[in-house]
Order: structure tokens, then C-alpha cells, then sequence
């Protein structure tokens, strides 16, 4: 691998992207020449926090980072609302993205994007993390094998008592994660969205604000609901299918990561198998998976596998759910 000269944007998520990035290349591969925050303290901090010297420029001057011809690539992990355009001012800038998920929320928003990557010769890829999850790899290289059959039913859950942010809501911050995943797995398109939602601690009543948060699908031949929320008492994932010929568990969280199950016959215990125990090597985490897809693919050129192609499939599923969660009414694709 060519050296590359980055920026890392953001210092919530960032801070691991930023950590993550230094940890598994070396300066020869990729050097990290800018943390941006728009408070710079908090680069200064997240800096000083490393374990080793690092020659990394804390900054909030954007302009800094666009006009810097040495930057090659940036990794944006700002606010959501920031996503569109900081992604198409790197992009004039000659420079390639990397867009911490959702992305953008509204499909219009995922076309501009690509508009602005034909006309700049630059490209972007998108930070669904979980499709870089081996559990998920291994999941979606067996549905598309057939090995459940037809995938009738999806049921995914996550819950946490996490630290409520100022502006997110589970929908755009959480199940993302759902709703790509379900792209990435299932065959067919999503026909009909009904999402519901509520804050009942930040701003109770107010739609954008939700810690709380079920979707209900239908996803080709499959029925699929998820929930989220940051009300929790412990940090929980997990995903389960169910097919003509078997279904399977993903346990985010837990042990075993991932687990198959045979259909016996009605009435029988169904056969347990697990296919993934526990990811014990850092570099095995899907962060670090995820991260190191974006520099292979710049290197040698290949399609990333969460370009905008990809991420506008997904942006048309999210943005559907929040049309869903505001008015109360089912929306039809």
C-alpha cells in the first residue's frame, strides 16, 4: 500500500475511527496528518490520549484540511446534519470520503452525492459497520447459498442503557444498522415501512428525538420487524431469521457470536450448530474490517462494497421509516 495522507472529522465515533486507524497502520501506510473537532479541545485531548507519540494537527479549521493538497482522503464522522456538505467540499477538493453512517437521511441527498463523485473523479464510501461483522459476512454468504431456503422472517433487537445524545434518535443513529443489514441479506426490495416511535426523556413529543423505536417491514417474501432504544438495562444485539429450512442467531454481544439452527420436523427440537464462537483478534472487529476496506479499495481500485449504489437502497428504506414515525401511517415504496 502507497502511503496515504488522512483527516479523521469528529471526535465522538471519530475518536475510535481516529484510534483504530493509527493502531493497525503504520505511518508509512497511512498517516494521520489532522483530528478536527469543532471545539479543538477535544482533538487536543483525544490526541494526547494515545499511548505512543503521534505527530497528529489538532484543528477546527476546516478550510485547513480542504486547501491541504497532501490530504488525499478524509474520514467524516461529524453530526449527521454536517454529512452532505462536508462530503461534497472534500469532494471538489480532489479528495476521497469516507461517510459515517446513516450517510445522508434523504435519498435526494445520496444522488447529489453521487452527482458530485462522477463530476470530481472522487468516491465515497459509507460506514455500515455490521456488514463488516463476520457473523453478518458469514450470515448473508448462506442465505444468498440457500441454506435456509426461503427467509420468511426477520426479528432484530438492540437495547442499551447508553448516554442519550443531543440530537439523535435510535431510527437514524441504531436501526440503520437494522435496515442495512436486511438490504444486504435479503433478496427483493422493501414494499411497505410503518415505524413508530417516542422520546420520553430528552424531548417527550418531539419527532427527531426518539430513544425508543420499532419498524415494521415487508422486504420481498420476508416479514421483518426491528426494535431499538437507549433505555435499557445492558447492551444488547441480535438478529434472527427464520426460513423454510432453518434459521440462525446472531448474538452481537455475546457467545457465540453466531448460531444455525436445523429444522427437524414440527414438533422436534430444532439442531443447533455454531458457526462463529467469539472474535477475539482486534483486528478481526468489524470497525478495524471496516477500515481497512476503505484503504484496500483505494489502493487497488475496486467498488467498495457500501458505496453510494448501495447506501441509496438503504437511505430509501430510512427515509421511508422517518416519513412513517411523523405522520403514523404506513408508506408504501
Amino acid at each position: 500500500m502507497s502511503q496515504r495522507t488522512i483527516a479523521v472529522l469528529g471526535t465522538k465515533w471519530g475518536k475510535n475511527i481516529f484510534n483504530t486507524t493509527i493502531r493497525d497502520f503504520a505511518p508509512e501506510e497511512v498517516r494521520v496528518k489532522y483530528l478536527f473537532s469543532r471545539d479543538v479541545e477535544n482533538a487536543i485531548r483525544a490526541i494526547a490520549e494515545k499511548s505512543r507519540p503521534y505527530e497528529v494537527k489538532p484543528t477546527n479549521n476546516m478550510q485547513e484540511i480542504l486547501h491541504d493538497k497532501e490530504v488525499d482522503a478524509v474520514m467524516i464522522a461529524t453530526p449527521t446534519n454536517t454529512h452532505v456538505n462536508y462530503a461534497k467540499a472534500f469532494l471538489v477538493a480532489g479528495k476521497d470520503v469516507f461517510l459515517e453512517k446513516p450517510g445522508t437521511t434523504k435519498v435526494d441527498d445520496t444522488c447529489a452525492l453521487e452527482v458530485n463523485c462522477e463530476r470530481s473523479g472522487r468516491r465515497i464510501m459509507v460506514g455500515y459497520l455490521m456488514l463488516y461483522n463476520k457473523a453478518v459476512e458469514q450470515l448473508r454468504k448462506d442465505v444468498t447459498g440457500g441454506l435456509f431456503g426461503g427467509v420468511r422472517t426477520w426479528n432484530s433487537r438492540f437495547s442499551a442503557d447508553s448516554k442519550l445524545r443531543e440530537h439523535d434518535s435510535v431510527l437514524e443513529d441504531i436501526l440503520v444498522h437494522d435496515i442495512s443489514m436486511m438490504v444486504d441479506l435479503l433478496p427483493g426490495k422493501t414494499s411497505t415501512v410503518y415505524a413508530d416511535g417516542e422520546s420520553r426523556i430528552r424531548k417527550p413529543g418531539v419527532v427527531g428525538y426518539e430513544e425508543v423505536a420499532d419498524i415494521l417491514l415487508r422486504h420481498g417474501q420476508t416479514r421483518a420487524t426491528m426494535n431499538a432504544n437507549w433505555l435499557g438495562t445492558r447492551k444488547t444485539r441480535t438478529i434472527e431469521i427464520s426460513g423454510t429450512g432453518g434459521g440462525a442467531i446472531i448474538d452481537d454481544y455475546g457467545i457465540p457470536k453466531l448460531v444455525y439452527l436445523t429444522k427437524k420436523g414440527t414438533g422436534q427440537t430444532n439442531e443447533e450448530k455454531v458457526v462463529i464462537d467469539d472474535l477475539r483478534d482486534h483486528k478481526d472487529q468489524p470497525l478495524a474490517r471496516e477500515i481497512k476496506h476503505f484503504f484496500d479499495c483505494l489502493t487497488s481500485g475496486e467498488e467498495f462494497k457500501t458505496g453510494l449504489q448501495f447506501a441509496r437502497r438503504v437511505t430509501e428504506v430510512l427515509e421511508a421509516s422517518r416519513k412513517s414515525m411523523n405522520s403514523g401511517l404506513p408508506i408504501k415504496l
